[in-house]
């Protein structure tokens, strides 16, 4: 899966957030997906339901959400 490509861990608990919270349609997930993973390269850390929590935050702040 794209994921692994990218060499990140997904967690059940990041897995079941997401499935939970946002559109199930391949081209959100995938968006969603290139600006986490950029947000958790950039802080290095690893990409946690808070790390994406704080990422969708700072989006919000800066009326970058979609």
């Amino acid at each position: 899966d794209e994921a692994r490509r990218r060499g990140l861990v997904l967690s059940d608990e990041l897995r079941d957030y997401v499935l939970h919270h946002f559109s199930r349609d391949l081209g959100s997930l995938m968006k969603l997906l290139e600006r986490a993973d950029a947000f958790a390269l950039s802080r290095k850390r690893a990409l946690t339901v808070p790390l994406l929590r704080q990422m969708l935050a700072d989006e919000a702040a800066a009326g970058d959400v979609e």
